[in-house]
């Protein structure tokens, strides 16, 4: 376990990708700033100076917050210099801050208060309670202004960097596609490890949520002719082959909502997408307790029938500050301490139910998103992760199929 523990779920390790530049990510070009967007003037902005200061970007680490909305406060970013970064990535600023009219401040932040509302409002979800996104002062999420970003932003469970470059309904386009992002880090709850996300399904998800965009037959054939799948992209490392082998990366965020748009036309809907989301986090929540009894009152492994007594945890290993940590406890059998209770990083594995194989199987890192995803999507569809992972069934079905 403690190979994932390093690698956790400081979702920013997979997730920060590059800067969505888009509202459609790479599914083509936004709409251009004179088109006319939501009108937000009816959002409330209130002054909300030095209430918070920011803590998740550090971009905007420590920097006084200037106004908020009911969800949202926004704050503004730092002048530092390329590599102003101390060893531990906290900017060390010189207390001088980007100049930013209050005004494009308060109009970003009445669009993205709005555009959360919208989000919840079309997907019957709650802010605060599907979302975990609170009105009070400290659960407001953070928002850093960032204007040398652009038209550019990213989203994290704790943040959100937006640029200054958009108005208008380009500047919806990319707010509802972040906020998806955003959204589906808070449904999962937990902080998760770099293997629980990834990236064609996370982008996809975004995007088809945005503006539902599917791709033609030929453009799929440009896709998958680079030898990739669209749910081969797991990561930046797969997103990085896919365009050295000839990839256009101006088709990858569309392709990926496409496969959304098949799984749509099998027989899924939106809740079963949050559902996704859901269950990675129950996923974690049962790996923990899995971890916690055997650690409390010992384990049998259900393989070998081989009972272990409570595991050992040294003198000077708190116990209690493991559970509080965010790291991933969905562990695998090659991980170290698997099934070793004399050490202290021991781990055991969890089993559950795989609809697609119809028995429970150990989720661990590295099926984690599998198991979630059939669990999700199995059942209503037919459909498996495992037969949209291959090329075969992609080709059959979807490219020359659906498409």
């Amino acid at each position: 376990m403690t190979k994932l523990l390093k690698t956790t779920g400081i979702i920013t390790a997979s997730i920060l990708l590059a800067a969505c530049n888009s509202g459609g990510g790479g599914g083509g070009s936004s709409d251009p700033n004179d088109i006319p967007g939501r009108d937000n003037t009816g959002v409330a902005v209130y002054d909300f100076d030095g209430i918070r200061i920011g803590k998740y970007s550090n971009a905007c680490q420590d920097a006084p917050s200037v106004f908020a909305t009911d969800n949202l406060y926004a704050n503004i970013s730092w002048e530092v210099a390329p590599g102003n970064q101390n060893p531990d990535g906290t900017i060390n600023h010189d207390g001088k801050q980007h100049d930013v009219d209050d005004n494009v401040v308060k109009n970003i932040l009445r669009a993205a208060q709005l555009s959360l509302e919208v989000l919840a409002s079309d997907h019957n979800m709650n802010i605060v309670n599907d979302f975990n996104m609170g009105i009070a002062d400290d659960e407001k999420l953070e928002i850093c202004i960032v204007p040398p970003l652009g038209q550019h932003a990213l989203a994290t469970r704790n943040y959100f960097e937006i640029g200054t470059g958009r108005t208008n309904k380009n500047l919806d386009n990319i707010l509802d596609h972040e906020f998806v992002h955003v959204t589906n880090y808070r449904v999962a709850k937990h902080p998760l490890s770099a293997e629980a996300w990834e990236l064609w399904l996370l982008e996809g998800v975004a995007t088809y949520f945005e503006n539902r965009a599917q791709v033609s037959r030929d453009t799929m054939l440009r896709f998958t002719n680079t030898g990739f799948l669209p749910t081969d992209i797991i990561s930046l490392w797969e997103a990085h082959l896919y365009r050295m082998a000839g990839g256009d990366q101006s088709i990858e965020y569309s392709s990926y909502s496409s496969v959304f748009a098949y799984l749509e036309h099998m027989g899924s809907t939106n809740e079963d997408v949050w559902n996704y989301f859901k269950l990675l986090g129950e996923l974690e929540t049962n790996c923990r307790l899995t971890q916690y009894e055997a650690h409390h009152n010992g384990y049998t492994d259900r393989e070998t029938g081989k009972y272990f007594p409570p595991f050992t945890v040294g003198e000077s290993y708190d116990y209690s500050e493991r559970y509080d940590m965010t790291g991933m406890f969905c562990v695998n059998e090659d991980d170290e301490g698997y099934n070793d209770p004399s050490k202290e990083n021991a781990s055991v594995l969890t089993w559950v139910y795989d609809p697609s194989v119809g028995k429970e199987i150990a989720v661990g890192a590295n099926n984690h998103s599998e198991i979630a995803f059939n669990q999700a999507f199995y059942e209503k569809t037919g459909v498996s992760y495992m037969e949209i992972r291959n090329k075969e069934f992609f080709s059959r079905n979807i490219t020359n199929g659906f498409l």
